[in-house]
């Protein structure tokens, strides 16, 4: 087997903005090694979490560097979905085929990248894990790519951030035009789970109302935006809601625990309004002492790491199957063709205000693996 062209965009050092930081490698890739499987990415998200990874802001960094480079060159890339095109030697006849489709089994693979080697146990496997009758069409491919960092999180938001939610229960959460929170609404219906999201305020009505539609389509009940929170209790009156999720810190994270029954949740997922770690957000004694709320933090990472390798894989493909099955559909992004990339949709991605839609890498060659 021939080497194969490769690019990658990767970095030595931590760098803010993170674009400032980063390089396009071009690289040949020799064959898989022993216990190795070679993949082709088909679509990797730019996500938050990777801009803080890039700027040193995040505690799990990249596994993977780039062959070939003087000093370590690390690639970032926490999610995405790629096709298998070789196997290397001492891997299970039934583990992996060409053509499978995988997704990291866990952080800092590396996704950024148009080619890989990489071990074995560091992929899962969809193709074998999906009925052979749930044939993925390609938005569903699209949807893979963000299946731990959006759909995974969405989930394990709403089975820990309070002990039990039951059917008829109501939840309010903001950036509510973001992916993990369109995924959470989409969960929170199928189980029942009445939910109340909160939008930023749009100069122009027909954007909003579009937004407005969108996450009804999504089974949103009721769908505010910030002033409209802010100024009136009346799109909450009557609702018992017992959890918000706040994925955006300070004054919006101090509406949302405004609206909470008494012994409700309020959970941080995120800090989108920005202010790094010096953020910071009040709560009044009525929230607090006489309507005693709980205020929990969030990291998906945590949850993960209770669950066995097995558990972990089977709600993946589950969530996978949902996919498929139209169930769960992919929230709105916006496609960059990876081509001869450079730092361009890295750029975007960190002038993208809050609640746009999410960037996500395309790669030339989906068509020739199709």
């Amino acid at each position: 087997m021939s080497q194969l062209s490769a690019s990658a965009l990767s970095f030595t050092n931590p760098s803010t903005p993170p674009s400032t930081g980063l390089t396009l490698t071009k690289f040949h890739l020799d064959k898989p090694g022993s216990g190795e499987v070679q993949v082709a990415f088909l679509y990797a998200p730019i996500n938050p979490l990777d801009l803080l990874v890039v700027s040193g802001k995040y505690p799990v960094k990249p596994r993977h560097t780039v062959p070939g480079t003087p000093a370590p060159s690390y690639v970032p890339g926490y999610d995405g979905v790629a096709r298998v095109i070789a196997i290397g030697e001492d891997i299970s006849p039934s583990a992996f085929h060409e053509g499978d489709l995988v997704i990291p089994a866990g952080l800092g693979l590396g996704t950024w990248r148009s080619h890989a080697n990489v071990p074995a146990s560091s992929l899962l496997n969809l193709t074998s894990g999906l009925p052979s009758s749930d044939v993925p069409a390609r938005s569903d491919v699209l949807a893979f790519s963000i299946l731990r960092t959006v759909f995974v999180t969405a989930y394990l938001l709403l089975e820990h951030s309070r002990e039990s939610l039951k059917p008829g229960d109501w939840i309010i959460l903001n950036a509510a035009t973001g992916a993990i929170a369109s995924a959470v609404v989409q969960l929170a219906t199928l189980r029942g789970i009445q939910s109340i999201c909160v939008i930023r305020d749009r100069p122009d009505p027909a954007s909003n109302q579009a937004a407005i539609d969108e996450l009804k389509r999504y089974g949103a009940h009721t769908v505010l935006t910030e002033s409209e929170l802010e100024e009136s209790a009346a799109g909450i009156q009557g609702k018992r809601i017992v959890l918000a999720l706040d994925a955006v810190f300070g004054a919006s994270a101090e509406r949302l625990a405004a609206t909470l029954a008494p012994g409700g949740t309020l959970v941080n997922y995120g800090t989108l309004g920005g202010g790094g770690p010096a953020a910071s957000m009040r709560l009044t004694s009525r929230v607090l002492f006489w309507n005693q709320i709980t205020v929990r933090a969030f990291r998906g990472s945590t949850y993960l790491a209770q669950r066995t390798e097995e558990e972990a894989r089977d709600m993946v493909v589950w969530l996978a199957g949902l996919v498929v099955q139209q169930r769960l559909r992919m929230p709105s992004v916006q496609l960059v063709r990876w081509g001869n990339a450079d730092k361009d949709g890295v750029r975007r991605a960190e002038d993208r205000p809050v609640g746009h839609a999410k960037l996500v890498w395309e790669f030339e060659w989906f068509e020739q693996l199709k």
